[in-house]
């Protein structure tokens, strides 16, 4: 018959030290997930480009959608908004839905523009576990 005998030792200590590095991991990939939405999305929205005009268009272009891209920490993360009050009808809410029917089409999905960014905060947040552990 075979037989394994498991002993642990300093499990206490052990047990601490993961309660401790569980506690500062959350915060830093808080702040890792903050610092992807500043760098990469925010950044890449704000340069995005508009589409062009439509023939004998005849309101001026403010930018002023893409001048107020903005994110904040929030729990478990970051929130990522457009401050512009007509925002979610160009480039849709959160869930890629909203868009104004003469929008649709024409004008990028702010959700398909963020979700592009995706792999590069999978990317941080598993760096900053590799630094902790």
């Amino acid at each position: 018959m075979l037989r394994f005998d498991f002993h642990a030792r300093h499990a206490d200590a052990v047990s601490q030290q993961l309660r401790a590095a569980a506690t500062v991991s959350e915060r830093r990939l808080v702040n890792a997930t903050y610092d992807w939405s500043q760098m990469h999305v925010v950044r890449r929205l704000v340069v995005k480009p508009y589409p062009p005009k439509r023939p004998n268009q005849r309101y001026k272009r403010t930018y002023r959608l893409q001048a107020r891209w903005k994110s904040d920490p929030a729990q478990g993360g970051a929130r990522i908004y457009n401050e512009q009050p007509y925002a979610g009808y160009v480039v849709g809410d959160g869930e890629g839905r909203g868009q104004a029917y003469m929008h649709v089409g024409r004008w990028w999905l702010a959700r398909s523009e963020i979700e592009a960014e995706r792999p590069k905060l999978r990317d941080a947040l598993v760096r900053e576990m590799d630094r902790q552990l």
